[in-house]
C-alpha cells in the first residue's frame, strides 16, 4: 500500500488539476449537510418512482412490462413463455406415453414442470428418472442443481 500511495497522489493531482477552477468555488459553498439532504431527496424520490394507479409497484407483471414496450419481440415472448412451456409439456407427455421408461424424456418433463412452478409433478418425473438409473451423471447433476438432492 505504501508503494501505491505516490501513484495515487500523482493520478489524483492530474485528474483534479484541470477541474480545480470549477470545483474549488463549489466546494467552498457546499456543506456536507447539503450533500446529505440531496442524497435523502434523491433516495426518497427514487423509491416512489414505480407508482401505478396510485400504488407503489415494486414487482410489475409481465403484462405491465409489455405495456411499457409495445410491439417488442422480447416482451411478447416473455408474456407467452408459460403457455409455450405448457404446450411443450403436453408434447413430451405424449412422447412419454409411447416410451414410458425413457430417462431423457422423464428428465425433460421434470425440468419443464419445474420451470412452470409445478414442483410436485417435477419431483415425480425426477424420481422416476432417478429410479431407472440412479448413477447416471445427468440425473445426479440435475438433482444437485435443481432439486438439491
Amino acid at each position: 500500500m505504501a508503494r501505491l500511495n505516490p501513484y495515487v497522489k500523482v493520478l489524483g493531482a492530474r485528474i483534479y488539476r484541470p477541474v480545480k477552477p470549477l470545483l474549488d468555488p463549489l466546494f467552498s459553498r457546499v456543506k456536507p449537510v447539503h450533500i446529505l439532504i440531496l442524497l435523502l431527496v434523491v433516495g426518497l424520490g427514487g423509491s416512489f418512482w414505480p407508482v401505478v394507479d396510485g400504488r407503489l409497484n415494486l414487482a410489475p407483471s409481465a403484462q405491465e412490462k409489455a405495456a411499457w414496450w409495445p410491439g417488442s419481440k422480447e416482451t411478447e415472448e416473455w408474456v407467452s413463455r408459460p403457455d409455450r412451456l405448457r404446450a411443450e409439456i403436453l408434447k413430451w407427455e405424449k412422447v412419454l406415453q409411447d416410451r414410458p421408461y425413457d430417462q431423457g424424456v422423464l428428465l425433460q418433463l421434470a425440468v419443464l414442470n419445474w420451470q412452470v412452478y409445478e414442483e410436485q409433478k417435477a419431483l415425480e418425473y425426477f424420481a422416476r428418472a432417478k429410479y431407472l438409473d440412479p448413477n447416471n451423471a445427468e440425473v445426479r447433476r440435475l438433482g444437485e442443481s435443481i432439486f438439491l438432492f
